[in-house]
C-alpha cells in the first residue's frame, strides 16, 4: 500500500522508464546472486542450502529500502527513486528468481554427476 502512495507521486512517463535503475538492477538480481553462487561453492553446505542462499540473494529489492529512504535525513527525496526500484525488481525478479533457479539446479546436478564418477 505505501508503495503505490508514493508511485501516485509520478507521472507515467517517469515511472515507465526505468533506465535510470538499471545499475541498481544489474547489482541485486545479476551480480549479487551470481558473488553469492561462487562464494557458497567452498563452504561445506547442502546443495539445497547453496540453492536457497543463492535465491534469497536474487530476491527482489524489500519494502524496507522504501521506509528508509522515506524517513533518512533527506525527508523523503530518495522515496520516489526506491519505490521504483523496489516495483522494478520486483517485476524483473519474476524472470530473473526462475533463472537462478535453473541455473543452480543444472550447477548442481552437473556437480552430483562429476562426482559420482
Amino acid at each position: 500500500m505505501r508503495l503505490g502512495l508514493v508511485l501516485t507521486k509520478l507521472d507515467d512517463s517517469r515511472l515507465l522508464r526505468p533506465h535510470e535503475l538499471m545499475p541498481a538492477l544489474g547489482v541485486k538480481l545479476l551480480l549479487l546472486p551470481l558473488v553469492a553462487l561462487l562464494a557458497y561453492q567452498g563452504l561445506p553446505l547442502s546443495t539445497a542450502m547453496r540453492q536457497a542462499l543463492v535465491l534469497q540473494a536474487a530476491a527482489p529489492t524489500a519494502m524496507s529500502v522504501l521506509l528508509l529512504a522515506e524517513g533518512g535525513q533527506q525527508k523523503g527525496r530518495e522515496a520516489i527513486p526506491a519505490a521504483q526500484l523496489v516495483l522494478w525488481s520486483t517485476l524483473s525478479s519474476l524472470l530473473s528468481v526462475p533463472l537462478w533457479f535453473q541455473l543452480t539446479l543444472a550447477m548442481w546436478r552437473i556437480r552430483s554427476m562429476h562426482l559420482q564418477l
